[in-house]
């Protein structure tokens, strides 16, 4: 008589409790939004690591103004540079034609 096969081992998907990161690699970013991700991520640090009541010359407030640059570029880069970015093309007819080729074939 033949063993019964084994089972196949469950991998789970789940991060560990508390753990943030492998939702980011989870999420199916490309790896330079998971940089940018990062980099903004280790400003927020840097911001609330340099902050301190008693500071009178507010250096936190100069990684924070870097980080509100970062997070715009960040946005356009989202939103704008991808490969089904927006396509902005004065010309309605060539805009059409972009935009709406496979749609009656």
């Amino acid at each position: 008589r033949r063993p019964a096969p084994r089972p196949a081992p469950r991998i789970s998907n789940r991060a560990a409790p508390g753990s943030w990161l492998p939702l980011i690699m989870v999420l199916g970013l490309k790896l330079r939004h998971r940089i940018e991700i990062g980099l903004l991520i280790l400003l927020a640090t840097l911001v609330f690591l340099t902050y301190s009541p008693e500071d009178e010359t507010y250096f936190w407030q100069r990684w924070f103004v870097v980080l509100v640059m970062v997070a715009a570029l960040v946005l356009v880069d989202f939103l704008f540079l991808d490969s089904n970015a927006m396509i902005f093309d004065p010309d309605t007819e060539n805009w059409r034609r972009r935009t709406e080729a496979g749609k009656y074939q």
